[in-house]
């Protein structure tokens, strides 16, 4: 398994990639903790296909999301700043950062290899949400494969035609 601040080899499994996820979902939660309560809401591998393919298992990606509401928007900067922050040491690089003032208020977009994340402050309805995602390249698998869901996800053990996880 690569060390955490390494990206994956081009020859990265779909547990590799959903090992890795965790991990840094995980870490960017606890970094973001002391300015906004961050609970994971999507940490599962998801079809990259269409959704009238017949067969959605047989490429897909992992993706990783947490969200926590915050009470303004000085609490959502400490979050993002919090979490850029750890991205940033751990050799991820800064693509892009957008500001506005209505909708998504702030959004940084970062790469690491064949990794991407968001970290983002949207105030719709309200003073707002922050929400931090990660998400790794499509893979193609054979007809048989089946998708996974971290044991963080809050569908773990839901099974379905798809998943079978926590049988």
């Amino acid at each position: 398994m690569p060390q955490e601040n390494q990206p994956l080899e081009s020859q990265a499994t779909s547990q590799d990639y959903g090992r890795q996820l965790e991990q840094l979902l995980t870490q960017a939660m606890a970094e973001a903790s002391s300015a906004a309560d961050l609970k994971v809401n999507l940490l599962r591998e998801e079809t990259c296909l269409r959704p009238e393919n017949e067969q959605p298992q047989t490429q897909t990606a992992w993706i990783a999301r947490a969200t926590g509401e915050v009470a303004d928007t000085d609490q959502a900067n400490a979050a993002l700043d919090a979490a850029a922050g750890y991205l940033t040491a751990q050799g991820w690089e800064l693509k892009n950062e957008t500001t506005a003032q209505t909708g998504d208020v702030r959004k940084l977009y970062f790469r690491h290899g064949d990794l991407g994340a968001t970290a983002a402050h949207h105030t719709i309805g309200g003073p707002g949400t922050v929400v931090l995602s990660f998400s790794s390249p499509c893979l193609d698998h054979p007809d048989d494969h089946r998708m996974v869901r971290s044991e963080q996800d809050p569908e773990y053990g839901k099974n379905s035609q798809y998943y079978d996880d926590g049988a």
